[in-house]
């Protein structure tokens, strides 16, 4: 395959090891250590390197604005109409970038005109890869930020608080969870009220009825907020009550004291799991013309929308749906746009496919063999996507 190198001299990038001559300039050592790299990976990987881009003779230490014109160039060079196709090859994210946002908008320009980049220094080939770990975004320390990662898994295998902590608990001055006792009352109650039973029967209260009497009795959430059945369904599933730890990917069983027994939270689970409705998944019909119509004031494409109306008629019920396609900014436009004649799109499907058949039924021979169906291999698509998917991993 086609090969391009691009490497740069700036200080980001001047910590390799240069055992040259000292009769050789730095200069000369930088770029022959960088330009070595690439032909070697280029040798290795049966690659044919037509050209490098270098830093320009006599700059020592290459600035922002300097290696920003050279990209421009990289860019340009490929705009030719002579050009092929090429990898393009660096040793390490640095050399393309000072910080990661304008290694990520230099990387988007390069994809969008079909060029690959790969890196030739270390494990890290993938260029998005190496520069999560060897850039920071402007103005920030990418070590710094590395220490900080690796500070907050350190606490996680400790078992240390990290953020915020669970309604009933505390961070000790040792950095562990500690009973709240007032709110961990609250905890215990709503366990309580949620699993109680007479004679084997469940005759537990409700999220919503839970939240109801915890409000009417005036407490609130930890924010000063009310309670939301959301918020005690929450409370119910977190293992952080029977005394497990679970952070970044790291789990602890028996971190710190338990509110609630184990028992008591299993039944929990199994009544909230029992009480979740399952609610029968219809296939949705499509819209025949999804994505093909747009709106005559905003030109944003319309989208497919279903209604549902029941209603009861002699004692029998009756149902009905309707089918439109609406443009999205129908919803939010003012009263006083909706009473004028200036409306956005909303059309009955049925109407507007009918019009849309007359009309092709309309057209003359000639102008029908004009038109061109496009048919989508889904069964293509997804096995190209699982191919991508899959290469990504390696």
């Amino acid at each position: 395959m086609r090969a391009v190198g691009f490497f740069s001299n700036s200080l980001e990038t001047q910590n390799v090891n240069l055992n040259t001559p000292s009769c050789v300039s730095t200069e000369s050592k930088q770029n022959q250590v960088f330009r070595h790299q690439i032909v070697s990976y280029c040798y290795q990987n049966r690659h044919t390197l037509n050209k490098v881009f270098a830093p320009e003779t006599g700059v020592v230490t290459e600035s922002p604005e300097d290696l920003a014109k050279r990209y421009d160039k990289l860019l340009g060079y490929f705009n030719k109409p002579s050009s092929k196709k090429s990898l393009i090859l660096i040793p390490n994210s640095r050399h393309l970038a000072h910080d990661l946002e304008t290694f990520i908008y230099r990387i988007i320009k390069l994809y969008e005109s079909r060029l690959k980049v790969v890196c030739t220094q270390g494990d890290k080939t993938d260029p998005l890869q190496n520069a999560e770990a060897n850039l920071a975004l402007f103005g920030r320390d990418v070590n710094g930020l590395r220490d900080t990662r690796y500070s907050m898994i350190l606490k996680a295998s400790k078992g240390l608080v990290l953020g915020k902590t669970p309604y009933g608990y505390v961070a000790s001055c040792s950095g562990r969870l500690v009973i709240h006792e007032e709110e961990a009352e609250v905890i215990r109650e709503i366990f309580s009220s949620y699993t109680s039973s007479s004679n084997g029967m469940s005759i537990g209260l409700g999220l919503r009825k839970i939240a109801f009497n915890l409000n009417n009795r005036g407490l609130r959430t930890r924010a000063g907020k009310l309670w939301h059945p959301i918020t005690v369904s929450s409370i119910i599933r977190n293992t952080a009550y029977l005394g497990n730890y679970t952070r970044y990917g790291v789990k602890i069983i028996g971190n710190h004291q338990g509110i609630v027994e184990k028992k008591v939270f299993d039944l929990a689970q199994i009544t909230l799991n029992s009480r979740t409705p399952v609610r029968p998944r219809n296939p949705a019909r499509k819209f025949n013309l999804s994505g093909m119509l747009y709106c005559n004031l905003c030109h944003s494409k319309l989208r497919g929308l279903t209604r549902r109306s029941e209603w009861v008629s002699k004692n029998i019920r009756k149902s009905k749906e309707y089918r439109y396609y609406v443009c999205p900014k129908r919803k939010i436009i003012s009263e006083k746009q909706q009473k004028s004649d200036l409306r956005h799109v909303l059309w009955s499907s049925a109407d507007l496919e009918e019009t849309v058949l007359k009309t092709i039924r309309g057209l003359s021979k000639r102008q029908k063999r004009k038109l061109k169906l496009h048919k989508i291999d889904h069964k293509k698509t997804l096995m190209e996507l699982e191919k991508f998917f899959i290469k990504s991993l390696r």
